[in-house]
């Protein structure tokens, strides 16, 4: 099967949108969870209208939140696709066209801007931007693309963390409970918290935020960095480890993710398409004022 660029443009103007618009079922049920054991009164009227708004938004067929996100695109090949000299050029190029026409056709609010003069062209792109992570796997046939738009709330509330291997699992845990009480209200509650653990600090910060996307209830293990099993193979696999274990957290605004990295993400959505079959949906906590840069002193 070879990558037909149109199809792709078509497929991530449509996840584009439909992820401003529908919630997945799983972070539905989720409000429902927790409107059923809330008992501050003040929280459940919050979480009602929420719930309201959510059904609202799809009735109307009308966006969620006007917060249309940093756009991310998740792009997983499988088995049977024929890549060609010039097809991940194609690809990539595709989806940032599809962005542009969501933007402007739907329309949409553009939030990205240069990082430096601010200024916004109102096509949701920009230097490096939509993101767009593309990886391997051998499990299904075809084409995957998963869409995020992630809140800058919830990805100004992330943290990367470098731990003493001594201290163990208990600092990954204090870590993700003082990142989320420094977060607080910030971040559009309900919170969704992605934990990365292990590996540089770019990969433990990327494990964060697939963890915050992932299904409500579920875990999630690095494929990328899982061996191969074999009979003479022992029946686990550790992650590639450092002198200094890596911590990340990634909120979503219902999203998560921690390496020990942290990122928050709210109102989770999550669009994915596969070439040989129709797609399914998904859509942070804040970060604390930032105290003076620690001065250290110089070496003689």
């Amino acid at each position: 099967m070879r990558i037909d660029p149109q199809a792709i443009e078509s497929a991530a103007k449509e996840l584009y949108i439909r992820a401003l618009k529908i919630l997945p079922d799983d972070v539905k049920q989720g409000f429902a969870a927790l409107a059923a054991r809330e008992t501050s009164a003040t929280a459940k009227e919050v979480l009602g209208t929420m719930i309201k708004n959510i059904a609202v938004a799809e009735a109307t067929d009308n966006l969620l939140c006007q917060d249309t996100g940093i756009p991310i695109y998740n792009v997983t090949i499988g088995r049977g696709v024929e890549l060609g000299a010039a097809d991940g050029v194609a690809l990539k190029a595709a989806i940032r066209r599809g962005c542009e026409r969501a933007t402007r056709e739907h329309p949409l609010r553009s939030s990205i801007v240069h990082p430096l003069s601010r200024q916004n062209a109102h096509t949701s792109c920009g230097i490096e931007v939509p993101v767009i992570d593309i990886d391997v796997a051998e499990d299904f046939e075809g084409l995957k693309i998963e869409m995020i738009p992630k809140g800058s709330g919830s990805e100004n509330n992330s943290w990367l963390k470098m731990a003493v291997p001594a201290d163990g699992t208990d600092a990954v845990k204090t870590f993700v409970v003082d990142c989320v009480l420094d977060a607080g209200g910030r971040t559009c509650p309900p919170t969704i918290v992605g934990v990365g653990v292990g590996g540089t600090a770019d990969l433990c910060v990327h494990l964060a935020k697939r963890a915050a996307i992932r299904p409500l209830g579920t875990s999630l293990r690095c494929r990328r960095h899982r061996p191969r099993r074999s009979s003479a193979a022992p029946q686990h696999w550790k992650r590639p480890g450092s002198r200094r274990s890596r911590m990340s957290i990634s909120t979503t605004s219902i999203r998560r993710a921690c390496g020990a990295s942290a990122s928050t993400t709210s109102d989770r959505c999550a669009w994915r398409w596969t070439v040989t079959a129709a797609a399914s949906m998904r859509r942070s906590t804040p970060m604390p004022a930032r105290s003076a840069p620690r001065r250290w002193p110089r070496l003689a």
